[in-house]
């Protein structure tokens, strides 16, 4: 999807980053170095850009249930709170009002489906946890760096 975005390497020794505030950083990995870096906000979420980043390392060989993924640190479930819109379109049932939803939690699921066995999520929130992280819910304007690297 347009509104999407991310990288893949299968080549050990390259680093590929994406910024991310609230929005969640997908980490991805394989034995063979293979990586893949994923910025999943609302609509990448949506549009399951963690299936599109599946579909990279199965493109080059890899089984998916051989990736690791690790879902960084993002806005929790408890305060990420959108439209009846988002909602239906993240959860794809109608909903009639505007409701918090967990991103990590749907990238997750989404990624099981799709065959991932190995996943991990950070605990951490960057809006709870506001003087260590960005976070624009926060009212902040600046943003993180991720960064996956498969060097051995």
């Amino acid at each position: 999807a347009g509104d999407a975005d991310g990288h893949f390497a299968a080549p050990r020794g390259t680093a590929v980053g994406i910024t991310i505030a609230d929005c969640v950083p997908v980490f991805m990995a394989h034995a063979t170095g293979a990586v893949a870096v994923l910025h999943s906000g609302w609509r990448g979420t949506a549009a399951r850009i963690i299936e599109r980043g599946i579909a990279a390392f199965v493109a080059n060989g890899l089984r998916a249930g051989d990736v690791r993924v690790h879902l960084g640190p993002a806005i929790c479930g408890t305060c990420y709170e959108v439209s009846a819109d988002v909602a239906t379109q993240l959860l794809g049932l109608p909903q009639s009002a505007s409701r918090a939803v967990d991103l990590r939690g749907l990238i997750a699921d989404h990624a099981r489906a799709a065959g991932v066995r190995q996943i991990t999520t950070s605990p951490l929130c960057t809006k709870c946890d506001n003087a260590r992280f960005f976070s624009h819910r926060a009212g902040d304007a600046g943003r993180q760096g991720a960064v996956i690297l498969a060097s051995r």
